[in-house]
């Protein structure tokens, strides 16, 4: 598997010769995926060494020492970090890059701190939609093969589960979308892209009745109902008996 992503890599380096990029950026959000992030930064960084690699999503928050020692990391961007990285591409190419609250260095991060992390998006609202032209939509499928994409509605979970990182990421306070914005964005990605299937990737969909309520009002509102279907993930004991 490995060995497919190399080549798959080394596909996409081809292609772009002329492409000279400042920034490598890579997410990751599951720590199953750290072989296939490591070998990623490995390849790229050897096409494009002067390029300045950055790592962030759930994965690199939870390790970002660990991931530092790797002489190909650059820096680590702790947290929700639409902000913090708008704000390092910004300082980039001036004197404040290294100072942009939770992005670390191997020199800034001292050993077995806790690393500061990126200013928290608080207004979900403000945030685009995702740049959906630029995926391989039709690549995702659900599992009877009809297309499906995924959509966030809300961040942060209440629970505290000890198992989960969640809470320590994205706190435990739950900041939601208006569920007029999540209509809309439904409504975008059926009209746009013919998708007909939504997978809510919140991590505990149900923490307020009444929210959800007003979004079932609003699908039904814009004829969702008939055309497009979701699925949530929550707890047993936030789902009505």
């Amino acid at each position: 598997m490995l060995g497919g992503l190399r080549r798959r890599l080394f596909g996409i380096s081809s292609k772009a010769v002329d492409f000279q990029p400042d920034i490598l950026a890579f997410s990751a959000i599951f720590s199953s995926a750290h072989p296939f992030l490591m070998r990623a930064v490995e390849v790229l960084k050897a096409h494009w060494p002067e390029a300045v690699s950055v790592l962030g999503g759930m994965h690199p928050s939870n390790c970002a020492d660990a991931l530092l020692e790797h002489p190909q990391v650059d820096y680590v961007g702790v947290g929700e970090a639409e902000i913090g990285f708008t704000d390092f591409v910004r300082a980039f190419n001036g004197p404040d890059r290294g100072l942009v609250q939770g992005f670390h260095t191997r020199e800034s991060l001292q050993p077995g701190a806790c690393p500061v992390q990126c200013e928290m998006p608080q207004e979900l609202d403000a945030l685009p939609f995702p740049d959906r032209a630029r995926l391989p939509n039709h690549l995702y499928r659900t599992i009877d093969a009809q297309p499906m994409t995924c959509i966030i509605a809300m961040r942060g979970c209440p629970a505290g589960c000890t198992y989960c990182n969640v809470p320590a990421i994205a706190g435990q306070r739950v900041r939601r979308r208006a569920a007029s914005s999540v209509v809309a964005e439904m409504e975008q990605v059926l009209a746009r892209w013919r998708i007909h299937h939504v997978a809510f990737l919140d991590d505990t969909f149900t923490t307020s009745r009444a929210w959800v309520m007003d979004l079932c009002d609003q699908i039904h509102a814009a004829g969702l109902q008939e055309s497009m279907s979701w699925s949530v993930l929550t707890r047993p004991d936030l789902v009505d008996p």
